[in-house]
């Protein structure tokens, strides 16, 4: 994707390094430069630089504004601070309410996680400003008119795309229904480009109650399009979902701006923050007076993940020597939240963490199948309230009882921690599910013993732990709890780092930062990711080589293990082959590998 270096410059008070500068930055930390230079088009434009975001990134740095804050968290520069909030835009009408006008139905939650929709009356449709078209221009993006250009730009610079309906073209007289469905049989639309396309339940659209309006995430329709007659639109702002999207694409051969964008996974809270952008410009440019209120429809927000990671784990993997202040600095380039005075982010014992909050879960009513990221702390089951603890303390631990069970170190019970996990059989497992079978940890891995619930231990023989025979969370006596007559086992999450001789290391060494994910970057899930993150952007070319040391300590060279299942394989391979040449016949020297 090429950025204009003069535009991402907008993005901060003190001067950018220069292109050539900025090209080896992120060619040392971030992406691979395919080019830097002069607008193509003409060779005499802004100074452009095409960065080849990979997929990984794309949910966030597909945009001006993500590269923007990759740039600062690499340079250390401080992005400006944006107001877009529309609360209200100049000129506003007041008592103008959306609500009045249209109204807004999503058939499929798990294909459309969040739509909003917002009426803007009396817009003027006219050439876009100098500033805007330049902007656009430099990029190869062609202008077309201003409220047509405002999407484009807020989609490059939020990476979130945005449509605009032509109010007066959806079909119905006062209140104008927009249903976002899957479309039907050989249900037709012609694009704005004038593409005719013939379509399959598989394709998401909008539409009214008449006809589909566009095809979702990708194209939109000439029967709604904007044009110099349009005095009033409905903004449109959406996620789609990613699997969805890229099939539509396929199916269609229609590969746009948009679809690659969605294709790549776009977090939904870019949804409410492009709408307010899109909002503000409209306003402003075209002059139009928006409603007071958006149509927001966003029945599952994701809990922000939080990862763990302490330094010491950090330095180990690196091989670099990393102190506190270091760490905590890059975090907070990337916004990670401080929790403690002076700024500082908080690090915390993950069992004391998880202990800690065991007082706010008391009571919280129970449903099964309840999930960790959309129900939880307001709805759990006996193994989304444990994955939930850890979770929190930064410790990702599989969902369900059984993979916990599989997943966990075993200890006796004589042995028993607060902070430990109980597994029971309750009696009602059979023969064959999900309780039988690992689904996440080790997929389809027995345990023939079967594990049908989980609860934490508290230590003085106490358990938290929550069941549909109770209803909600509670407190039990472990050795009088219903649900745990009949114990599996116990298991511990997190173990004591240890040192050398056996002994186990100072309890801080068992500290860890546990930061909260900022919502666009889908990318940060686990702390081997935390610890790429601190490891790219202290600079692979400061961290020192290092000849890995192959001695026991005794002078004995290690020898590494025979791999097994490598082994048997070829053993078995070889054996067939001899079976069938019987005539040949010679000697294999394993490897030892």
């Amino acid at each position: 994707m090429q950025f204009s270096h003069k535009w991402i410059q907008e993005y901060f008070e003190e001067p950018l390094p220069e292109i050539k500068d900025l090209a080896e930055i992120l060619t040392f930390h971030a992406f691979e430069i395919d080019s830097i230079g002069p607008n193509l088009t003409d060779g005499k434009g802004e100074d452009l630089i095409d960065i080849d975001v990979l997929p990984n990134r794309s949910h966030d740095c597909f945009c001006y504004s993500g590269i923007a804050k990759e740039i600062s968290v690499l340079t250390g520069l401080k992005m400006k601070e944006w107001d877009d909030v529309v609360d209200p835009p100049a000129g506003e009408e007041k008592g103008l309410k959306s609500s009045d006008f249209i109204s807004l139905v999503v058939e499929d939650f798990n294909l459309v996680p969040r739509a909003t929709k917002r009426l803007v009356q009396n817009v003027k449709i006219e050439a876009s400003p100098d500033w805007l078209r330049k902007k656009l221009e430099s990029i190869g993006q062609k202008s077309i008119n201003n409220l047509v250009d405002i999407t484009n730009f807020v989609m490059w610079e939020t990476g979130q795309p945005v449509h605009a309906f032509d109010f007066d073209k959806v079909a119905g007289d006062k209140t104008k229904e927009f249903i976002i469905r899957n479309a039907e049989a050989e249900e037709k639309i012609t694009t704005l480009d004038g593409q005719n396309f013939e379509l399959d339940e598989s394709v998401i659209v909008i539409a009214d109650k008449e006809k589909a309006l566009d095809i979702a995430g990708t194209k939109g329709g000439i029967v709604s399009g904007i044009d110099e007659n349009t005095k009033n639109v409905v903004l449109s702002v959406c996620n789609f979902n990613q699997t969805s999207i890229r099939k539509t694409s396929r199916k269609l051969g229609l590969r746009t701006d948009a679809s690659v964008r969605f294709e790549n996974g776009i977090s939904p809270e870019k949804v409410g923050e492009a709408m307010e952008r899109l909002t503000k410009l409209v306003v402003e440019i075209t002059g139009g007076k928006a409603s007071e209120d958006v149509l927001d429809v966003y029945p599952r927000k994701a809990n922000l993940f939080k990862v763990g990671v302490s330094t010491q784990e950090a330095n180990r993997l690196l091989g670099t020597n990393l102190s506190d202040d270091e760490v905590e600095n890059i975090f907070k380039r990337f916004g990670f939240e401080s929790c403690l005075p002076a700024g500082r982010l908080e690090k915390v014992s993950p069992i004391d963490k998880v202990l800690g909050l065991v007082s706010n879960l008391i009571d919280v009513p129970y449903k099964s199948g309840a999930s960790v990221s959309y129900d939880a702390p307001n709805l759990f089951d006996c193994s989304s309230l444990t994955a939930y603890l850890f979770a929190q303390a930064g410790i990702r631990i599989p969902r369900i009882s059984v993979d916990q069970y599989l997943f966990g170190n075993p200890v006796s019970k004589l042995d028993l921690k607060a902070g430990d996990l109980v597994f029971a059989n309750t009696g009602l497992i059979k023969e064959t599910g999900i309780h039988i079978k690992t689904v996440e940890f080790l997929p389809g891995t027995e345990v023939p013993e079967g594990v049908d619930h989980v609860g934490l231990y508290l230590g003085e023989n106490k358990v938290l732990h929550t069941s549909s025979e109770i209803g909600k969370s509670v407190i039990e006596v472990l050795d009088e709890a219903e649900m745990f007559k009949n114990i599996v086992g116990y298991r511990r999450m997190v173990n004591s780092l240890t040192n050398a001789d056996g002994t186990q290391k100072n309890a801080e060494s068992n500290e860890r930062y546990v930061v909260t994910i900022p919502h666009e970057r889908l990318d940060l899930r686990i702390k081997e990711d935390l610890i790429e993150e601190l490891g790219r952007v202290y600079g692979y070319r400061n961290i020192e080589s290092v000849v890995p040391n192959l001695s026991d300590g005794q002078g004995k060279i290690f020898e590494p293990k025979i791999n097994k299942t490598f082994y048997y394989i070829i053993h078995k391979l070889i054996k067939l082959w001899h079976q069938n040449n019987k005539k040949l016949r010679f000697t294999l020297q394993y490897p030892n590998i």
